[in-house]
């Protein structure tokens, strides 16, 4: 099985091929969020980042979610879950309502890139997921998110 840390240090990150997210005003606002609906310890939702092998590329409907993705950043999977994200990375690798992309592609976490995010209501998840992804997109990575 592959690793489901959320702690991992891999070379990507070493070389610059994504930055961690801070929760800058400017990332509040691409995300369309308050500063108060993110970060709630009362909260049950978080959203999660999934590394993906290179791969996935090949498959058609990926790569077409993708059509602007130069091939210099990272390929990724946005999802959101009531589980902690390397619970929820694990059902998908056991595939346990996985998405197919996670189960066959997935490699690790990325927590950098929403640790600060978490946690947050169902809606604020449902929407904050959605903006991630575009703002991952945006910064160069194919990303899934549905």
């Amino acid at each position: 099985m592959r690793p489901s840390s959320e702690t991992g240090t891999g070379a990507t990150r070493k070389e610059g091929l994504y930055e961690p997210l801070k929760l800058s005003d400017q990332v509040l606002n691409h995300l369309d969020v308050a500063p108060a609906a993110v970060g709630q310890p009362d909260e049950t939702h978080h959203v999660y980042v999934v590394q993906l092998q290179r791969e996935v590329l090949c498959r058609k409907k990926y790569a077409k979610a993708n059509p602007e993705y130069s091939g210099s950043g990272l390929c990724l999977y946005v999802g959101l879950t009531g589980l902690s994200p390397s619970d929820r990375l694990e059902n998908h690798k056991s595939d346990y309502k996985a998405s197919k992309w996670v189960r066959d592609y997935g490699t690790r976490l990325l927590p950098p890139l929403y640790h600060s995010l978490n946690r947050m209501s169902w809606d604020t998840a449902n929407h904050v997921e959605e903006r991630l992804a575009d703002l991952l997109r945006a910064k160069g990575h194919a990303v899934w998110q549905k």
